[in-house]
Protein backbone atom coordinates (compact mmCIF):
# COMPACT_ATOMS: atom_id res chain seq x y z
CA UNK A 1 0.00 0.00 0.00
CA UNK A 2 2.59 2.19 0.71
CA UNK A 3 4.51 1.63 -2.32
CA UNK A 4 1.46 2.12 -4.27
CA UNK A 5 0.83 5.84 -2.07
CA UNK A 6 4.30 6.74 -3.59
CA UNK A 7 3.99 5.68 -6.96
CA UNK A 8 0.94 7.81 -7.77
CA UNK A 9 2.21 10.73 -5.89
CA UNK A 10 5.67 10.93 -7.95
CA UNK A 11 3.30 9.52 -11.03
CA UNK A 12 1.32 12.50 -10.23
CA UNK A 13 3.24 14.99 -10.72
CA UNK A 14 5.82 13.62 -13.42
CA UNK A 15 2.17 13.59 -15.39
CA UNK A 16 1.46 17.31 -14.25
CA UNK A 17 5.07 17.59 -15.75
CA UNK A 18 3.84 17.45 -19.28
CA UNK A 19 1.72 20.06 -18.95
CA UNK A 20 4.15 22.04 -16.94
CA UNK A 21 7.11 21.35 -17.27
CA UNK A 22 8.79 22.98 -13.98
CA UNK A 23 6.32 21.00 -11.75
CA UNK A 24 9.34 18.38 -12.61
CA UNK A 25 11.56 20.51 -10.01
CA UNK A 26 9.04 19.87 -7.87
CA UNK A 27 8.70 16.36 -7.85
CA UNK A 28 12.55 16.37 -7.43
CA UNK A 29 12.39 18.46 -4.07
CA UNK A 30 9.83 16.32 -2.34
CA UNK A 31 12.14 13.34 -3.48
CA UNK A 32 15.39 14.81 -2.50
CA UNK A 33 13.92 15.78 0.94
CA UNK A 34 11.53 12.77 1.99
CA UNK A 35 13.62 10.07 0.28
CA UNK A 36 10.23 8.15 -0.40
CA UNK A 37 12.68 5.29 -2.12
CA UNK A 38 13.40 4.55 1.58
CA UNK A 39 10.05 4.29 2.34
CA UNK A 40 9.52 2.08 0.04
CA UNK A 41 9.24 -1.73 1.19
CA UNK A 42 9.78 -3.21 -2.18
CA UNK A 43 9.10 -1.19 -6.08
CA UNK A 44 11.85 1.64 -5.19
CA UNK A 45 14.45 -0.43 -3.17
CA UNK A 46 17.73 0.88 -4.54
CA UNK A 47 16.22 3.00 -7.19
CA UNK A 48 18.40 6.26 -7.74
CA UNK A 49 14.83 8.81 -7.49
CA UNK A 50 16.59 11.71 -6.82
CA UNK A 51 19.00 11.53 -9.61
CA UNK A 52 16.45 10.15 -12.06
CA UNK A 53 14.03 12.68 -11.65
CA UNK A 54 16.46 15.37 -10.97
CA UNK A 55 18.04 14.82 -14.71
CA UNK A 56 14.37 14.57 -16.30
CA UNK A 57 13.83 17.67 -14.42
CA UNK A 58 16.97 19.76 -16.61
CA UNK A 59 15.33 17.64 -19.47
CA UNK A 60 12.18 19.30 -19.20
CA UNK A 61 13.18 22.90 -18.61
CA UNK A 62 15.55 23.05 -21.85
CA UNK A 63 12.51 21.56 -23.93
CA UNK A 64 10.32 24.30 -22.55
CA UNK A 65 9.96 27.30 -24.78
CA UNK A 66 8.92 29.54 -21.84
CA UNK A 67 11.78 28.39 -19.58
CA UNK A 68 13.90 31.95 -18.19
CA UNK A 69 17.46 31.92 -18.86
CA UNK A 70 18.51 35.02 -17.01
CA UNK A 71 20.98 34.57 -14.66
CA UNK A 72 22.18 36.80 -11.69
CA UNK A 73 25.16 37.72 -9.77
CA UNK A 74 24.46 34.98 -6.95
CA UNK A 75 24.14 32.34 -9.95
CA UNK A 76 27.77 33.60 -11.19
CA UNK A 77 29.23 33.48 -7.72
CA UNK A 78 28.00 29.72 -7.40
CA UNK A 79 29.53 28.44 -10.31
CA UNK A 80 32.57 30.39 -9.40
CA UNK A 81 32.46 28.47 -6.51
CA UNK A 82 32.01 25.08 -8.27
CA UNK A 83 35.07 25.96 -10.30
CA UNK A 84 36.87 26.54 -6.96
CA UNK A 85 36.44 23.61 -4.79
CA UNK A 86 37.41 21.69 -8.25
CA UNK A 87 40.48 23.26 -8.65
CA UNK A 88 41.14 22.62 -4.52
CA UNK A 89 39.71 18.69 -5.07
CA UNK A 90 42.95 18.37 -7.88
CA UNK A 91 45.55 19.88 -5.42
CA UNK A 92 44.05 18.11 -2.33
CA UNK A 93 46.70 17.39 0.12
CA UNK A 94 45.53 13.99 1.15
CA UNK A 95 44.31 12.45 -2.22
CA UNK A 96 41.82 9.34 -2.26
CA UNK A 97 38.67 8.11 -3.45
CA UNK A 98 36.80 10.45 -0.59
CA UNK A 99 38.03 13.80 -1.91
CA UNK A 100 36.11 13.19 -5.00
CA UNK A 101 33.56 10.96 -3.18
CA UNK A 102 32.92 14.76 -1.91
CA UNK A 103 32.97 16.86 -4.77
CA UNK A 104 30.38 14.47 -6.39
CA UNK A 105 28.41 15.17 -4.07
CA UNK A 106 28.96 18.91 -3.32
CA UNK A 107 28.85 20.23 -7.34
CA UNK A 108 25.45 18.65 -7.69
CA UNK A 109 24.00 20.13 -4.79
CA UNK A 110 25.33 23.62 -5.86
CA UNK A 111 24.49 23.53 -9.12
CA UNK A 112 21.19 22.15 -9.30
CA UNK A 113 20.71 24.43 -5.65
CA UNK A 114 22.23 27.68 -6.63
CA UNK A 115 22.14 27.72 -10.62
CA UNK A 116 19.03 25.35 -11.59
CA UNK A 117 16.69 26.13 -9.01
CA UNK A 118 16.64 29.89 -9.71
CA UNK A 119 15.87 29.60 -13.12
CA UNK A 120 12.76 27.51 -12.37
CA UNK A 121 11.61 29.41 -10.02
CA UNK A 122 11.45 32.80 -11.62
CA UNK A 123 7.64 33.75 -10.29
CA UNK A 124 6.22 34.46 -7.44
CA UNK A 125 4.15 31.61 -7.62
CA UNK A 126 6.55 29.27 -8.53
CA UNK A 127 8.57 30.15 -5.65
CA UNK A 128 5.73 30.40 -3.02
CA UNK A 129 4.95 27.02 -4.15
CA UNK A 130 8.24 25.59 -3.33
CA UNK A 131 8.03 27.07 -0.20
CA UNK A 132 4.66 25.37 0.52
CA UNK A 133 6.06 22.15 -0.54
CA UNK A 134 9.40 22.60 1.39
CA UNK A 135 7.34 23.40 4.77
CA UNK A 136 5.31 20.04 4.10
CA UNK A 137 8.39 17.78 3.77
CA UNK A 138 9.68 19.12 6.53
CA UNK A 139 6.55 19.28 8.39
CA UNK A 140 5.89 15.22 7.09
CA UNK A 141 9.61 15.03 9.51
CA UNK A 142 8.97 16.96 12.21
CA UNK A 143 5.07 15.96 12.98
CA UNK A 144 6.18 12.06 12.89
CA UNK A 145 8.79 12.65 15.19
CA UNK A 146 7.15 15.07 17.34
CA UNK A 147 3.79 12.73 18.14
CA UNK A 148 6.94 9.87 19.18
CA UNK A 149 8.04 12.32 21.32
CA UNK A 150 5.02 12.93 22.81
CA UNK A 151 4.32 9.48 23.34
CA UNK A 152 7.57 9.00 25.38
CA UNK A 153 9.89 7.99 22.14
CA UNK A 154 12.76 10.46 21.94
CA UNK A 155 16.13 10.55 23.17
CA UNK A 156 19.92 11.82 21.85
CA UNK A 157 20.40 9.50 19.02
CA UNK A 158 17.48 7.74 19.96
CA UNK A 159 14.17 9.18 18.22
CA UNK A 160 12.92 7.47 15.31
CA UNK A 161 11.14 9.44 12.30
CA UNK A 162 9.58 7.64 9.44
CA UNK A 163 12.87 6.55 8.06
CA UNK A 164 15.50 4.92 10.12
CA UNK A 165 18.21 6.65 8.61
CA UNK A 166 20.78 9.39 9.77
CA UNK A 167 21.43 11.49 6.57
CA UNK A 168 19.55 14.27 5.47
CA UNK A 169 16.71 15.85 6.81
CA UNK A 170 16.18 12.66 9.22
CA UNK A 171 19.94 13.75 11.05
CA UNK A 172 18.98 14.97 14.42
CA UNK A 173 21.26 18.20 14.54
CA UNK A 174 19.84 18.77 10.94
CA UNK A 175 15.84 18.68 11.46
CA UNK A 176 16.27 20.22 15.06
CA UNK A 177 17.84 23.50 12.53
CA UNK A 178 14.92 22.63 9.63
CA UNK A 179 12.43 22.57 11.86
CA UNK A 180 13.16 26.05 13.77
CA UNK A 181 14.37 27.73 10.53
CA UNK A 182 10.54 27.01 8.67
CA UNK A 183 8.79 28.69 11.34
CA UNK A 184 8.97 32.11 9.86
CA UNK A 185 7.85 30.70 6.60
CA UNK A 186 5.42 28.92 8.34
CA UNK A 187 3.77 32.21 9.50
CA UNK A 188 4.28 34.17 6.37
CA UNK A 189 2.71 31.72 3.99
CA UNK A 190 -0.42 31.78 6.50
CA UNK A 191 -0.39 35.74 6.94
CA UNK A 192 0.53 37.15 3.25
CA UNK A 193 0.74 34.11 0.84
CA UNK A 194 -2.62 33.28 -1.53
CA UNK A 195 -1.81 29.80 -1.96
CA UNK A 196 -2.94 28.83 1.72
CA UNK A 197 -5.09 31.17 2.88
CA UNK A 198 -5.78 32.16 6.29
CA UNK A 199 -9.22 29.71 7.86
CA UNK A 200 -9.64 27.10 10.13
CA UNK A 201 -7.65 24.54 8.31
CA UNK A 202 -4.64 26.41 7.67
CA UNK A 203 -4.78 27.84 11.06
CA UNK A 204 -4.56 24.57 12.49
CA UNK A 205 -2.17 23.06 10.64
CA UNK A 206 0.14 26.30 10.99
CA UNK A 207 -0.45 25.54 14.93
CA UNK A 208 0.57 22.12 14.31
CA UNK A 209 3.22 22.69 12.18
CA UNK A 210 5.25 24.90 14.62
CA UNK A 211 4.14 22.87 17.94
CA UNK A 212 5.90 20.21 15.81
CA UNK A 213 9.16 22.26 15.37
CA UNK A 214 9.67 22.96 19.06
CA UNK A 215 8.91 19.55 20.31
CA UNK A 216 11.43 17.90 17.57
CA UNK A 217 13.94 19.94 19.31
CA UNK A 218 12.71 18.34 22.47
CA UNK A 219 12.76 14.38 20.65
CA UNK A 220 15.99 14.94 19.12
CA UNK A 221 17.97 16.60 22.30
CA UNK A 222 19.52 17.83 19.66
CA UNK A 223 21.51 21.13 21.15
CA UNK A 224 21.90 22.67 17.54
CA UNK A 225 17.75 22.81 17.48
CA UNK A 226 17.90 24.99 21.30
CA UNK A 227 20.74 27.73 19.61
CA UNK A 228 18.17 27.93 16.69
CA UNK A 229 14.85 28.26 19.10
CA UNK A 230 17.28 30.99 20.68
CA UNK A 231 18.37 32.95 18.12
CA UNK A 232 14.47 33.08 16.27
CA UNK A 233 13.59 34.43 19.79
CA UNK A 234 15.76 37.13 19.50
CA UNK A 235 14.72 38.05 15.77
CA UNK A 236 11.24 38.06 16.76
CA UNK A 237 11.81 39.84 19.99
CA UNK A 238 14.21 42.73 17.66
CA UNK A 239 11.01 43.10 15.78
CA UNK A 240 8.33 43.24 18.56
CA UNK A 241 6.89 46.36 18.97
CA UNK A 242 5.79 45.66 22.18
CA UNK A 243 9.12 44.44 23.54
CA UNK A 244 8.23 44.54 27.78
CA UNK A 245 4.92 42.36 26.53
CA UNK A 246 7.20 39.51 24.66
CA UNK A 247 9.80 39.58 27.65
CA UNK A 248 7.24 39.00 29.98
CA UNK A 249 5.41 36.30 28.07
CA UNK A 250 8.58 34.45 26.88
CA UNK A 251 9.88 34.71 30.69
CA UNK A 252 6.70 33.11 31.95
CA UNK A 253 6.40 30.65 29.15
CA UNK A 254 10.06 29.36 29.69
CA UNK A 255 9.57 29.48 33.20
CA UNK A 256 6.61 27.03 33.24
CA UNK A 257 7.95 24.92 30.18
CA UNK A 258 11.38 23.83 32.50
CA UNK A 259 9.40 21.61 34.63
CA UNK A 260 7.76 19.60 32.05
CA UNK A 261 10.90 19.02 30.00
CA UNK A 262 12.64 15.56 30.04
CA UNK A 263 15.22 15.58 32.63
CA UNK A 264 17.38 13.76 29.90
CA UNK A 265 16.71 16.79 27.95
CA UNK A 266 17.72 19.40 30.56
CA UNK A 267 20.81 17.58 31.24
CA UNK A 268 22.17 17.73 27.64
CA UNK A 269 21.33 21.53 27.17
CA UNK A 270 23.39 22.40 30.05
CA UNK A 271 26.34 21.04 28.70
CA UNK A 272 26.13 24.33 26.24
CA UNK A 273 27.45 26.22 29.49
CA UNK A 274 30.71 23.81 29.87
CA UNK A 275 32.04 23.14 26.20
CA UNK A 276 35.21 22.03 27.05
CA UNK A 277 33.85 19.16 29.31
CA UNK A 278 31.95 17.71 27.18
CA UNK A 279 33.50 15.25 23.92
CA UNK A 280 31.45 16.31 21.38
CA UNK A 281 31.59 20.13 21.89
CA UNK A 282 35.51 20.18 22.49
CA UNK A 283 36.36 18.17 19.29
CA UNK A 284 34.34 20.73 17.52
CA UNK A 285 35.90 23.80 19.06
CA UNK A 286 39.36 22.00 18.87
CA UNK A 287 38.31 21.48 14.75
CA UNK A 288 37.63 24.85 14.42
CA UNK A 289 40.67 26.33 16.28
CA UNK A 290 42.94 23.60 13.54
CA UNK A 291 40.97 25.20 10.52
CA UNK A 292 41.60 28.93 11.30
CA UNK A 293 45.26 28.01 11.64
CA UNK A 294 45.37 26.05 8.50
CA UNK A 295 43.29 28.85 6.27
CA UNK A 296 46.62 30.99 7.32
CA UNK A 297 49.35 28.72 6.24
CA UNK A 298 47.30 27.21 3.41
CA UNK A 299 44.81 29.97 2.00
CA UNK A 300 43.98 28.69 -0.95
CA UNK A 301 42.61 25.22 0.49
CA UNK A 302 43.51 21.83 0.90
CA UNK A 303 40.70 20.11 -0.40
CA UNK A 304 37.57 18.07 0.60
CA UNK A 305 38.26 16.16 3.82
CA UNK A 306 41.40 17.92 4.31
CA UNK A 307 40.15 17.83 8.15
CA UNK A 308 41.57 14.09 8.35
CA UNK A 309 45.38 15.77 8.81
CA UNK A 310 43.93 16.38 12.95
CA UNK A 311 43.51 13.47 15.21
CA UNK A 312 39.92 13.63 14.70
CA UNK A 313 37.17 12.54 12.43
CA UNK A 314 34.69 14.79 11.91
CA UNK A 315 32.65 14.52 8.52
Amino acid sequence: MRDIFIFFCLFGLAGAALWRPWLMTFAYLYTDLVQPQRLSYYLFQGVPLSLIIAIASVLLFLADRKKNLRFNVVQVLMALFVMWFTFTSTRALIQDSQVWFKWDSAWKAVVFGGLFLPLVLSTRRRLEAAVVLTVLCVGLVTVSGAMKTLAGGGGYGELRMIVEINKGLYESSTISTVGVAIVPLILYLYKHSPLVGQNIWTRTAMIGLCASSILIVIGTEARTGLVCIAALTAMYFVRSKRKLLFALVGSVVLVASVPLLPSSFVDRMLTILHPSEEVSAATRTTVWSWALNFVKEHPFGGGFRVNRLTQFSVT
